[in-house]
Formats: structure tokens, sequence, C-alpha cells
């Protein structure tokens, strides 16, 4: 049986694959650590928070510092800004040409 970290807990900051993001809750389930994480990925993505289990790949996580969540927060800003802005040029080339259509 794995022992859940005394770090891994609701309120922490942690760090996994792709992401950091703060603990909302932690549920044990047999063999199971059924971890929600509140991430700014999450948020740009438009999803709910992730339920990960600890369990599977305890390896891949570790604990995040308020700096950690910070460039990560800023990393997603920069991708969804990114993604505005390819959202916009692809939407005027379209507009464009359904506006040469017309005439």
């Amino acid at each position: 049986m794995l022992t859940r970290p005394d770090w891994l807990k609701v309120g922490a900051l942690v760090k996994g694959v792709g992401f950091v993001g703060r603990v909302a809750s932690v549920v044990e389930q047999g063999e199971s650590v059924l971890v929600t994480v509140e991430s700014a990925k999450a948020v740009r993505l438009h999803q709910k928070w992730d339920v990960l289990d600890y369990a599977r790949a305890p390896f891949l996580w570790e604990p995040a510092t308020p700096e950690d969540l910070q460039k990560d927060i800023e990393g997603e800003q920069q991708r969804a800004v990114k993604t505005l802005e390819a959202i916009n040029l692809w939407a005027n080339q379209v507009l464009r040409r359904e506006q040469a259509l017309d005439h």
C-alpha cells in the first residue's frame, strides 16, 4: 500500500506533468489516492478540475512553490493570448474571403 506524503493535502501547491495547481481535495479509496487539482491549464481549456490518481504515478508529483505557480499561470496566459491571436487571424482571413465573394 502506498503511503501518501505529508505534503499532499488540501491547499497544497503541486507540480505534475504539464501543470502546476492547488489541491482541492484528497480522497483515499482502496489502492487509489484521488486528488482534485485546480490549475490555470484547466481554466484556459474550460475544463473541470482534474481528478488524478496519485498512486498510479507518484514519481510524477512533487510539491510546488508560489513561484512555480506564478510561472505556470504566466505560461497559460501566454498560450491563451496565442490562441486568441490565431483565432483572430483565421477569422479575419475567412471574413475577408466571404466579403470578397459578396462583391
